[in-house]
């Protein structure tokens, strides 16, 4: 398998929520764990926007990189927040993500989203 075609498995993989067959592929090319997909999303942004948190973990056991971010400095959480998605957002928070990452469209939506549903990050 050549590392396009690892690539675009692992992006299907993590759509479909198919946790076998992306450990198949994410174990032996590791170095893709991180790298996004012609729309600048991540597996682990496509595993959250699917709502694939079983997915999102192995992932980051893997060692993605949970505050990575596209061109427009957003992350997976700055993806929740916009999408007002509170489970993704709880699951990413406890996870260890970075809250104060700005994005360079809206530059606040994380912070003030966060704000108005009364974040802890202890």
């Amino acid at each position: 398998m050549k590392k396009e075609q690892a690539k675009q498995l692992i992006g299907i993989y993590c759509q479909e929520g198919d946790l076998d067959s992306l450990k198949q592929v994410v174990i032996k090319y590791s170095q893709l764990i991180d790298e996004p997909d012609n729309s600048d999303s991540t597996p682990l942004v496509i595993s959250i926007k699917n709502e694939h948190y079983d997915l999102a973990n192995f992932l980051l056991l893997q060692g993605a990189d949970i505050d990575y971010t596209n061109r427009l400095n957003q992350s997976a959480l700055f993806w929740a927040a916009a999408n007002n998605n509170l489970e993704a957002a709880f699951f990413l928070l406890e996870a260890g993500a970075n809250i104060n990452l700005i994005d360079r469209v809206s530059l606040d939506v994380n912070i003030e989203w966060m704000d108005s549903v009364n974040f802890s990050c202890n």
